[in-house]
């Protein structure tokens, strides 16, 4: 789904199935947390531009929605509450 050290091009909110999210331990790999229907992936690393620092495994047939920033900026365009919220977490 994503791996560490790549871009956070995308936040990704799961609409079914289930996500676990891990790092690497002693060279095996440990799971943090198990993310399943509604929860939402990678949204500081998205909203900063930075590089993740997991990886996300789909540990079943996931169906997600992602935003990209294309999409981000549209929808930060139509609501100028939610830009000035979005600006205070870039600064």
């Amino acid at each position: 789904m994503y791996k560490i050290n790549d871009t956070a091009s995308q936040l990704f909110i799961i609409q079914s199935g289930c996500v676990e999210v891990t790092h690497t331990v002693e060279n095996e790999p440990f799971v943090i947390e198990k993310l399943c229907r509604g929860s939402i992936i990678n949204h500081r690393s998205f909203l900063l531009a930075d590089d993740n620092d997991t990886y996300g495994r789909c540990a079943s047939t996931v169906v997600v929605f992602a935003l990209d920033y294309a999409k981000l900026e549209k929808i930060r365009n139509r609501n100028q509450e939610l830009d000035l919220e979005i600006k205070k977490i870039e600064n």
